[in-house]
């Protein structure tokens, strides 16, 4: 096996361009196929497929037909990338799947012709059809992953060159054409995998970005009527039952001072990191909980047939776990506490905003008594007993001491 230099000079010249037509390629096939994902449509999915098959074959079989010699081997290449470009992505049915398979077939059985029913064909066709398969059950593990992208795109690249026979598609093939036309492809892959990685991981960042930006701390008008039905029905439902209702209020500390300081995005980020925070506490207990965001910074967390004894562990809980939670937004670290308040539905309420109010009252005495602290109804737990491991279920400082 031998290379001279005009060959080697003209198999580097075709790999850096296919190159640049796989990472364009691959780009213009994402923008398409991120429209099939959001609009779907029986003409977008026929777009997306008739390209791949109107560049993918008719490259094939142009190059075929013109008998290009030794410049065979980068359309060649060309056309293969094209034809398994789709099995990165999903969203894909499965009738066009098997379309896909068909023409990546059609371009196999044009180049094994006379090699496809022996054992060395036959095996490099099965790991195709098992890499292919693979690939369209996880594509975004492929896309994301480097590594495995390109183990998978050289197997089938290699399966698919190493094993076609000397004479393919009218031109005589040298094995250092069969290990060129590997290397290109691998070549190819590895620089637009590589390119699609960045791309990936900057969407993400974009799509997070988007999430914080969005996060306004206000709710919708039918979001906000959703949660004042649920609550309205469920104060009712438990008034009937004479059953046991628990209300508490969260407001963060200093919240103003994080938006003035690192910015409202900063502001947004912390609010959805600490909602996701106090959800995960919340799953550590067995008590019923639901969740309901009210505005800015506030969150009221509901304690259907629970009383203010039984809340004011969880809700400790809640708040150790937001104090100890370090937050992260553009690489700085913030650390913030809660003024926490809890009552329990009386007799004597007639709505549900009679126990909200009484709720939202008590935070505030949180705050104006310091902060990070809980207030049960009128009574407030001193900070030093919340974070005793060995104190009870709850306790409360009386109004004289206080002061």
């Amino acid at each position: 096996m031998t290379f001279s230099l005009t060959a080697l000079g003209q198999y580097l010249i075709h790999t850096v361009l296919a190159t640049f037509f796989a990472v364009g390629y691959m780009f213009f096939f994402h923008r398409l196929h991120a429209q099939v994902v959001a609009r779907g449509g029986f003409w977008l999915h026929l777009r997306i497929n008739a390209l791949t098959v109107g560049v993918g074959l008719g490259i094939h079989v142009i190059a075929g037909m013109l008998m290009l010699g030794q410049t065979s081997w980068f359309y060649h290449n060309v056309a293969l990338f094209v034809l398994l470009t789709p099995f990165f992505f999903d969203g894909f049915s499965k009738l066009e799947t098997v379309f896909q398979l068909v023409c990546v077939t059609i371009m196999w059985e044009m180049h094994h012709a006379g090699e496809l029913a022996t054992p060395l064909g036959l095996v490099a066709a099965a790991l195709s059809l098992a890499l292919l398969v693979g690939l369209r059950a996880y594509p975004k593990k492929m896309l994301a992953n480097l590594g495995i992208g390109e183990l998978v795109s050289l197997l089938l690249a290699g399966a698919f060159w190493l094993t076609i026979p000397t004479r393919s598609t009218m031109l005589t093939v040298m094995p250092e054409d069969r290990l060129w036309a590997t290397v290109m492809y691998g070549l190819m892959a590895a620089v637009t995998l590589g390119s699609w990685a960045k791309v990936l991981q900057e969407d993400a960042e974009h799509a997070e970005l988007d999430r914080i930006a969005n996060y306004n701390g206000k709710l919708s008008s039918d979001v906000a009527l959703h949660q004042q039905t649920q609550l309205a029905d469920l104060f009712t439902q438990t008034q009937a039952q004479n059953g046991q209702l628990a209300l508490a209020s969260l407001d963060l500390d200093h919240f103003k001072q994080i938006n003035a300081r690192y910015g409202h995005l900063a502001g947004n980020a912390v609010l959805l990191a600490v909602s996701e925070t106090i959800q995960a506490a919340l799953q550590q207990t067995d008590t019923q909980a639901l969740t309901f965001r009210t505005n800015g910074e506030e969150l009221n967390i509901v304690f259907p047939g629970v009383d203010v004894h039984q809340a004011t562990p969880v809700l400790r809980l809640v708040a150790q776990a937001v104090r100890t939670h370090e937050y992260v937004y553009a690489q700085r670290a913030m650390n913030v506490t809660m003024s926490v308040s809890v009552t329990a539905l009386r007799p004597t309420d007639r709505t549900i905003d009679d126990v909200y109010r009484r709720a939202d009252d008590a935070v505030y005495k949180s705050k104006r008594n310091g902060r990070d602290l809980i207030t049960v109804d009128a009574e407030v737990i001193t900070r030093w007993l919340m974070r005793l491991k060995t104190t009870p279920a709850f306790a409360i400082l009386p109004k004289a001491s206080m002061r």
